[in-house]
């Protein structure tokens, strides 16, 4: 069980200040009737004043704000779970986070568009399972297929150069990861899209995509860049990259790996020109794929328990309500 709103427990502080003020109250009462002097005056003055009755009103008038706040808080339990059926497919994303992504020919850089694209396309079909690896000169699974879009949307808004500290490019270990995610099991509905500029510094790539395929994965490849190339800013030295031997780093797409690796996947290699005309592409040749039922077990209904908290709370200002504070005499 669990409080839904414990932010309404700062309420009773509130409460410890109200006692504190009561027993205040009380002790001024007390110091002026010693100030009377006589106590069979005061017994005379004060005998048609019910004492106790007065003690238990105000008693319970303060402990129906508690009440009040634990109704407010709403005090609940998981009531049972709901199985959610949904169509869709499991898709990896294989982002390239390596430097030459840094590169601006495709402003504000080809690494941030490329995030932008993968996070609209999960928003705009989020019926769908997604993962996440990020590779640059190694690979790694930064998110396992899951369900939870708002996990997958932030993993992929976080990927930067810097998440994979290994340099240079292998688009090989992405492929190879990716079959190990997937498994063997089902050999359909299973789609890979890979967001890089095609610069390979191994030449594993064909034969991992060649056991992609015999895994019945489909791997759509995007080229972001262009074929013109573009410079990279190097961050610690707030220079253009350089070489070795201390020429400018010239980083330019290299469509022939990614048209390679789509072909022999049956997938499809497409050139970034935006978001929307890429998703729009993508989103055509998904939909001859097919879906499969893809069922979660989530959470979904909660019993609450304020009522009960509400209801005493109510009992209890009328029953102080009806206790009088004045003696009757016949």
């Amino acid at each position: 069980m669990f409080f839904e709103k414990e932010i309404y427990f700062l309420g009773l502080f509130g409460v410890l200040f109200l006692l504190v003020l009561w027993f205040r109250y009380l002790r001024s009462k007390r110091k002026n009737r010693l100030k009377i002097g006589n106590p069979n005056l005061v017994l005379a003055l004060t005998k048609n004043y019910n004492h106790k009755g007065f003690l238990l009103k105000n008693g319970l008038l303060l402990s129906s704000v508690p009440l009040l706040i634990f109704c407010l808080a709403n005090l609940q339990s998981v009531g049972g779970s709901a199985n959610i059926t949904r169509s869709g497919v499991d898709i990896l994303y294989l982002l390239d986070v390596s430097k030459s992504m840094l590169a601006t020919d495709v402003a504000p850089s080809r690494l941030e568009r490329a995030k932008h694209l993968l996070i609209q396309f999960s928003e705009k079909y989020p019926d769908n399972k997604y993962g996440l690896i990020l590779f640059s000169g190694n690979a790694y699974m930064q998110m396992p297929l899951t369900s939870d879009l708002a996990n997958a949307k932030q993993l992929i808004a976080a990927a930067s150069a810097a998440s994979v500290p290994a340099g240079g490019t292998q688009v090989d270990a992405a492929l190879t990861l990716c079959q190990k995610a997937f498994g063997s099991k089902d050999k359909k509905y299973k789609v890979a899209i890979l967001v890089s500029d095609g610069e390979s510094h191994t030449d594993n790539s064909i034969t991992a995509a060649k056991q992609l395929k015999d895994s019945g994965v489909v791997v759509y490849t995007i080229g972001i860049g262009t074929t013109e190339g573009s410079t990279i800013i190097d961050a610690a030295k707030n220079d253009f990259k350089k070489d070795k031997d201390g020429n400018t780093v010239i980083t330019k797409l290299n469509e022939t790996v990614l048209k390679e690796i789509a072909g022999i996947t049956n997938g499809k290699y497409i050139p970034f020109s935006g978001t929307e005309a890429v998703m729009e592409n993508l989103s055509k040749d998904l939909a001859l794929l097919g879906t499969k039922k893809i069922t979660d077990k989530t959470f979904m209904r909660y019993s609450s328990y304020y009522q009960w908290f509400g209801l005493a709370a109510l009992i209890v200002l009328t029953v102080s309500f009806f206790i009088p504070t004045v003696k009757k005499y016949a």
